[in-house]
């Protein structure tokens, strides 16, 4: 751990030849950028990213809550995906506020946020 109480200090990196890296508890790390091509599932586990959390790939931000918590959000590239997948059982759901490449919610429940989308926007009803 780091003097700031963060686990560990540095810049994290999701970069992977091919599958998807799972979270297996929630987390809080300074920086991560997960890179295009590349998934960052969080299970249902809160990701805290002080600094600034870059997104190239995609992040499936599964529960209810604030599953993604970042002092900066990068996701513009034409590669990056933020997808909620949400279901009814999680209730309301707080979307990172910030610009996004594209977005998914699927059956949030509800969704609050202030985002502007840098292309795509899909939202999927229930069912």
């Amino acid at each position: 751990t780091s003097s700031s109480g963060l686990f560990p200090e540095g810049t994290f990196l999701i970069s992977k030849p091919s599958g998807t890296a799972v979270l297996a508890s929630a987390v809080t790390i300074p920086t991560l950028t997960v890179n295009a091509s590349n998934t960052l599932d969080l299970a249902g586990f809160a990701l805290t990213v002080s600094g600034t959390l870059t997104n190239n790939g995609t992040i499936v931000a599964t529960g209810a809550g604030t599953p993604i918590t970042a002092g900066t959000l990068t996701s513009t590239s034409a590669t990056s995906l933020i997808r909620y997948p949400g279901n009814a059982a999680d209730g309301a759901v707080t979307v990172k506020g910030g610009t996004y490449g594209a977005l998914t919610l699927d059956n949030p429940g509800t969704a609050t946020a202030s985002f502007t989308p840098a292309s795509d926007l899909n939202i999927s009803p229930a069912g």
